[in-house]
Order: C-alpha cells, then structure tokens, then sequence
C-alpha cells in the first residue's frame, strides 16, 4: 500500500534565494529554491500529485526526483498530461491492458461517463545525446565562471566551436581579467547606446578546439559594483543545423501502437524540450507530420513554364507509398513545457486524416489541427487554452 502522505518534494525549511547553477538538475534547483515561485509551483505540483492512481505514484515520484533531468521531465509531462485529462472531466487508469496483449501497454486509458474513449502515451523529445553532452560543457565551464565578479561588466560570449572536451576555466578567468582592467564602463555604455552591441570590443579566445568570441557589456548603473549577479548574461551560437521535424517524427513512430493498430483511437503526447523546444515551431509539427513542402517545376522543351507546391513523401502520416502509421490517430504536441511553464504553455492536438479510428474533436476542450483533405489546407479548431482547462488563470 502507498502511503497516503508520500510527497514530490522534501518537507523542509528553504532559504536559498540565489539562481540555478547551469550544471544543477531541475529537480534539485525546484526542491531547494525558496523564491515565490518555486513555492507556488511546488503546491501545484504537489496537489496534481494527490490525484494520481495510487499504483502508480511510487514509480513517478521516483523518476521526477531524478538527477537525470530527462527522466525528470518524462515524469513531470505524464503527471502533466494526467491532470490534463481529468480537469477536462475524463476518468483515467494506468498502464492498461490492450487487445494486442502483453506487446502494448500505453500510459492511459482514458474514459468519459465509463465508456472507454482512447488510449494516451506521454513521451518526451529532448537534445541529442551529443548536443546533452555538449551543454554539460558548457554548463561546467558557467559555473566555473560564476563567481567571477566584475564589479562593472558582464560578459557575453558567442561559441564558435563545440568540442568534445572541457575548457579549462583558469586560464579563460585571467584571459578576462586582463581584457576587463583597462575598460570605462561609463565610456563602454555610451557606446552601447548610441552604436549597438557590434561597436563593443569583441576578444577572440582559443584553447585547442575552442573558439569563442568573447565581449563585454557594461553593468546598469543600479547593479554597478554588486556582486553574486551571474557573469555570463548574453550566449549566442554560430550557424548550427537541425533535423528537428526529422527527430520528431522518429521520436512519435518509435511510440505507435504496436502492429499498427489498436481497438480504440491512440493518441501520442509529445513534449519537445531543450533547445529544441526553445527554438522549434508549429511548422516543424506540420513538417513532421505531413511531409516537407517542396516546389515542383513544370517543363515544356526543358524550359520552366509554371510549378507548384506540394508535399515531399516523407512525414509521419504520408510517407513514399502513402498514407502510413493508421494506428496513431492524433498527436498531442506542446513545445518547452516545463514545470516552470505550466501556465504558458497550450498542447495542440493534431489529428490523423487517415486514422483507422478517428477520434472525434469534440471529446477533447483544446486547440485542436485537422487536414481538410478536399481543401488541401490545415484547419484550426478553436479551444481552450490550457490553463484555463488546468485552472491556472491565478496562478
């Protein structure tokens, strides 16, 4: 039996006010922050947690109390999407047992006045292993660089390179430390104002395979001579490029019912997180799903005479034969939900056009996509946003 007074987060006194270390995992920073916030957020979190099946409490808390920021928020996003589901008047059992046996076991079962409705599995889409490993790095190298106070500047730095290996931060201290000596903050901030961040002095760093772009910018005259603010306040990124939709589509296919089918509609929730989730947008959802747009050309005598748009064959629901993945009726997608984004963050359910069982939208109180396919277009279905649903408008 699960003891009815287990919590998601220590019962303790809390006194740091400070910032989270780059480096610190997001449970560690949530369960230790004595900001307002993080009160808040905790008795939310902490109520949301009552009201999941008892079986299953002791596994999630396991996991939203890892170090591993990734298990983390795959806990975080199934006790997100559980709530989701109750607040709009569904009945919802763990893990349940399909009509394809032992193979398939999704997250939810969900039902409305006793009838079953649909199945739901939750999965969470974060940075690459080598993109994690590279913000390790990173992180290491910020929190080195945390106590370094300049009384009268902050730094920014621009990273040209991400290598495989840390950057010593000893030498990279005294590197700013000389650079920073001979500098008028009220001179530098003058120049801010009146020609922009590209009038600033821009130093270049190497040490091996790093190449960083390093420049000052002057405190406000209010911060001036403060300390504890963190040094590193503007991180830019050369060119990078990203398969994002490519990742989402192989991050919703590897989540499909098994064999392809299912007894009831299945919908697959999915939470784009890190840098993904900052930076992605709705269209690399549609792309995932539907197919790159590309334009053909139209030839008469090997001259262009016209073209149109249409869609590569290559999405999630439409790949080279067609119409594929039937089993997944609809995908439920959020971009950047977090703990800490409870209350701006709204999932947008996607439906399948060529689903074997549709779900109707009726059944579901949020954003809703489908694709008219005699118009050929995407079609918005109004609904609430989701902390309206959650009850957040408060919060």
């Amino acid at each position: 039996m699960v003891p009815q007074t287990m919590r998601l987060f220590d019962d303790t006194q809390r006194h740091y006010v400070g910032h989270a270390y780059h480096s610190e995992p997001m449970f560690s920073f949530l369960n230790r922050s004595a900001h307002p916030e993080a009160g808040e957020l905790r008795r939310l979190l902490e109520q949301w947690f009552e009201q999941y099946p008892e079986s299953g409490k002791q596994d999630l808390r396991q996991r939203f109390r890892s170090d591993d920021d990734e298990h983390h928020l795959g806990a975080f996003f199934e006790l997100y999407c559980h709530t989701l589901l109750t607040c709009q008047g569904f009945t919802v059992e763990l893990h349940p047992r399909t009509t394809q046996g032992n193979a398939a076991h999704p997250d939810f079962l969900v039902r409305q006045a006793g009838t079953r409705q649909f199945y739901l599995e939750c999965t969470v889409l974060g940075d690459s292993a080598e993109d994690r490993a590279g913000q390790a790095r990173l992180d290491q190298l910020y929190d080195a660089l945390s106590d370094f106070d300049s009384h009268d500047f902050l730094i920014g730095i621009e990273l040209k390179t991400f290598p495989e290996r840390s950057l010593p931060a000893a030498p990279l201290r005294q590197f700013l430390e000389q650079k920073l000596q001979d500098l008028d903050v009220d001179e530098l901030a003058q120049t801010l104002q009146s020609q922009g961040l590209e009038a600033l002095p821009h130093w270049q760093y190497s040490d091996g395979p790093w190449q960083i772009e390093i420049f000052p910018l002057p405190k406000p005259q209010d911060v001036r001579g403060r300390v504890g603010i963190p040094p590193v306040s503007l991180t830019q990124y050369g060119v990078r490029l990203f398969d994002w939709h490519e990742r989402l589509r192989r991050k919703i296919s590897a989540k499909a019912p098994p064999h392809g089918r299912s007894d009831l509609p299945y919908l697959i929730a999915v939470d784009a997180v890190g840098e993904m989730g900052m930076m992605a947008d709705e269209d690399d959802i549609d792309t995932a799903l539907f197919g790159r747009h590309q334009y053909r050309c139209l030839l008469r005598s090997g001259e262009v005479v016209g073209g149109y748009w249409t869609r590569a064959r290559d999405g999630l629901w439409f790949g080279p034969k067609g119409p594929r993945y039937k089993g997944i009726s609809g995908v439920l997608a959020v971009l950047g939900l977090v703990p800490w984004t409870v209350n701006l963050k709204t999932p947008v359910l996607w439906h399948n056009p060529w689903a074997s069982k549709a779900l109707d939208h009726r059944y579901w109180q949020g954003p809703q996509k489908a694709l008219d396919l005699k118009g050929r277009c995407m079609r918005t279905i109004d609904g609430r946003h989701a902390e309206d649903i959650l009850g957040l408008v408060t919060f």
